[in-house]
């Protein structure tokens, strides 16, 4: 280890946290790798999955040890498979969907890579294997704190119905992040409703010390050039929507929009939707695009296309979580109009940040008014604005992380 640092994190990710906006973890973990790394000795541990790859060696230079566990390529034999399909049917329980049978493997690799090493905490983020690494990690870290991020039995909860092998699906899964966040010193999450597993087990008194640490924004991202878009005229208004077009509950959200777009067209016939989000298949192209709707698909930068936009709607329907779109959107200033599901994890307060409706004809009559009151929409705009620097700047999030990561 460094002499120069008195502090020494090890992070563990399942995917690189470079380039930022590259994915969720790089998004989350970028600023707070690039912003430890400047007063601690930070280590990095990958472990590479089928759908990661490892980090470029371009950001190295934020590591003083970096080292993958590189996963793409295992396979396992007929035994292990057999015993992997066992394994949830005992006690204690790990559900199905999130077991994972190489644990021990991936804990063994971990050993050696951190042996000999000393760290004042390390950092899991993500719940994969964490049951297995865990005892590894209590031999060379003075702390571990496990960001569970956005949850699995809250991302469960959105895709299993309410059946009784749903409902016992949901209950495993519970039970069992229940189970791993006792293991660390401190877990956290982005969001309360990310946290619902902690929550429903009795949130602090759940003998787990628990922390929301949302993700954050700079001022500084943001860029104030306007786009030119074809077949958008510049003195027409825009409504705007934000976000992986390959996320279902988008997909839904933007399907409702559309149901409501000619309601709006209605009282101001000329204005058109801007869709911007990567991943849009070809079936989604064809089924949004048309005279009124234009679908961007990735753009290199997402501000000029932001700063075209008059007013962006997010008529979530599922989803929930800290919704990192809706947060870009308020750093541009940008007016809102938003379900309770899309607020649910950014906590704004609907009349001042922005307008929060749920029924179609709260939804329309919102737009519409803010549409033809340009004054009110810069105010919302602005106040939103503030909201987002004050409770999700990254200076905000690093001092709270200071408090998790050393006590």
């Amino acid at each position: 280890m460094s002499a120069e640092f008195k502090k020494n994190i090890l992070f563990v990710l399942p995917g690189p946290p470079f380039p930022v906006r590259d994915s969720g973890i790089s998004m989350r973990y970028g600023p707070v790798v690039e912003h430890f790394s400047q007063t601690c000795h930070v280590d990095l541990v990958q472990i590479v999955h089928k759908w990661s790859e490892p980090m470029s060696d371009r950001y190295a230079g934020y590591f003083h040890d970096y080292a993958t566990i590189d996963r793409r390529d295992w396979r396992r034999s007929f035994l292990k498979k057999v015993y992997g399909h066992l394994r949830p049917a005992l006690y204690p329980r790990p559900p199905r969907c999130i077991y994972d049978p190489d644990a021990r493997i991936v804990a063994e690799k971990l050993r050696n890579i951190i042996n000999g090493k000393r760290y004042s905490v390390c950092v899991y983020a993500t719940i994969d294997c964490f049951d297995g690494c865990v005892n590894v990690l209590r031999e060379h870290c003075d702390r571990v704190v496990l960001d569970a991020i956005d949850g699995a039995y809250s991302h469960i909860s959105k895709i299993i119905g309410d059946s009784y092998l749903g409902m016992r699906s949901k209950k495993l899964v519970r039970d069992w992040e229940v189970r791993l966040a006792r293991l660390a010193d401190a877990v956290t999450y982005i969001s309360a409703s990310d946290a619902a597993s902690l929550y429903e087990a009795g949130g602090h008194n759940a003998n787990v010390n628990l922390r929301i640490i949302p993700n954050g924004l700079y001022d500084k991202d943001f860029e104030s050039h306007v786009a030119k878009i074809d077949g958008i005229n510049p003195s027409v208004p825009v409504i705007g929507y934000l976000g992986n077009m390959g996320y279902t509950p988008n997909i839904i959200a933007l399907e409702y929009l559309q149901e409501l777009l000619p309601l709006v067209k209605a009282e101001v016939p000329n204005v058109k939707l801007l869709v911007i989000g990567k991943d849009p298949s070809g079936v989604i192209r064809e089924k949004f695009s048309g005279e009124d709707v234009y679908v961007t698909g990735y753009v290199d930068s997402i501000w000029p296309y932001v700063n075209r936009v008059n007013l962006f709607v997010f008529p979530l329907k599922v989803g929930g979580g800290q919704q990192n779109k809706v947060l870009d959107v308020m750093l541009a200033r940008k007016p809102i109009v938003l379900t309770s599901v899309a607020n649910s994890g950014i906590g704004a307060t609907t009349e001042c940040h922005l307008l929060q409706r749920d029924t179609d004809v709260e939804i329309v009559s919102a737009i519409i008014a803010l549409l033809k009151d340009a004054d009110r929409a810069r105010d919302l705009g602005e106040s939103g604005h503030q909201f987002v620097l004050h409770k999700y700047g990254w200076p905000v999030i690093f001092n709270e992380l200071e408090k998790v990561y050393f006590g």
